[in-house]
């Protein structure tokens, strides 16, 4: 399943559509709308809080919504700064802010970068966004081959969300490309030929959000992404183009079940795809479910634990096989149980918010075991202006 995890945010976001071959969790958006219990209210929560709920849609979701439904943030004034740990060279976090009716938002991962940005009204919110990986790379191998590459996976996008009676709708519409355009120039006596090739893709989403509802009855997130992807070689006529069609179908229902600010969430996130290619695999589809739990609790004045768990049971079924005869394999499996642990530090108007990382639980503190490595899986402050 999917989850952003960024959650809005992911420089990874709107790609080739390829067959599942993992599972995660499913990120679906929840509604900015505090409850009752919510004792957090006055900082907002950091993105990494909704991988510690395991997108519980009955509890109020993160800041990290902001890219995905803007309207639930109309005359806030919030900012969000997470580092997403790793040891590489590079920085992999998210930056969020929202001033008045103005937001702003980034993503890194890696090498490559989201950039987004939009406005908010009373009645809407809508913004655009814009991963850009360009890098140019050419070779001349010797008197045989030229070879000349541009515009690694970019992609740009509209996004936006309105309230629609007690739930919130929002949408996306992103073109990208999967893949990198190419052009090889090979020479020989004869002459020299010349060979290209591009990928387009173009992606749409719909959603329907409910408010974050606790203990007070069911709470549920909906969305439904279509994508066209097309790869073509120079000279290529349309008809023979390789493309691929992927629809996607994604949710989640919860409840809470909370005594004196301890909170006990009970959720089922689901998922399910299919795809449709002219080369093999040339269909298949994939269902998924994963049964989550998850606790909120406070242990001291400002302090408060947070932990999630999920196991995930996924069907696939495709034919390995392209053009009409069919070789068709199906897998039933249960993935690996995923678990995540954390804490919130809240102070006033402001608030530090942390996983801790798998790896530290397992081989304990350096004076217990000897052993090194990071102690926190992400680390992000949060700082309500208004």
């Amino acid at each position: 399943m999917k989850r952003i995890a960024l959650v809005a945010l992911s420089a990874t976001a709107a790609m080739a559509q390829v067959p599942a071959t993992t599972t995660t969790a499913v990120a679906a958006p929840v509604a900015a709308t505090p409850v009752s219990y919510n004792t957090e209210a006055s900082a907002p929560l950091a993105p990494i809080h909704d991988d510690l709920i395991m997108g519980n849609p009955a509890i109020p979701g993160s800041i990290g919504y902001l890219l995905v439904t803007p309207s639930d943030y109309y005359g806030e004034r919030k900012a969000a700064f997470q580092w997403n740990g790793g040891n590489t060279a590079h920085f992999d976090g998210t930056g969020l802010a929202v001033v008045d009716q103005f937001f702003a938002g980034f993503a890194a991962a890696g090498a490559q970068g989201q950039l987004a940005g939009g406005y908010i009204a009373p009645a809407f919110g809508a913004g655009l966004r814009m991963n850009f990986d360009k890098r140019g790379f050419a070779a001349d191998v010797g008197p045989t081959e030229e070879y000349d590459s541009t515009y690694a996976p970019t992609s740009f996008g509209l996004f936006g969300s309105a309230p629609l009676g007690d739930f919130t709708a929002y949408a996306s519409l992103d073109w990208g490309t999967p893949a990198d355009y190419g052009t090889l120039t090979t020479r020989s006596a004869a002459g020299s030929n010349t060979t290209a090739s591009r990928s387009d893709e173009l992606a749409i989403g719909f959603g329907l959000v409910t408010p974050a509802n606790g203990d007070n009855g069911l709470s549920w997130t909906a969305e439904i992404d279509l994508a066209r992807s097309k790869t073509r070689a120079s000279g290529e006529d349309d008809d023979d183009a390789e493309v691929l069609y992927s629809i996607e179908q994604t949710g989640s229902i919860g409840t809470t079940f909370s005594a004196e600010r301890h909170i006990l969430a009970v959720g089922l996130n689901e998922m399910i795809g299919y795809y449709n290619s002219k080369s093999a695999p040339d269909w298949g589809y994939t269902v998924e479910l994963q049964p989550t739990l998850s606790t909120i609790l406070p242990v001291f004045e400002r302090w408060t634990l947070k932990g999630g768990t999920g196991l995930a049971l996924a069907y696939n079924r495709a034919d390995y096989l392209a053009g009409d005869d069919e070789v068709v394999f199906s897998r039933l499996w249960s993935a690996t149980p995923v678990a995540i642990v954390g804490i919130r530090y809240e102070r006033g108007r402001w608030a530090a918010e942390a996983s801790v990382d798998n790896g530290f639980l397992n081989r304990g503190p350096n004076f217990v075991s000897g052993a090194s490595g990071n102690l926190f899986g992400s680390f992000a402050v949060t700082a309500n202006f208004k």
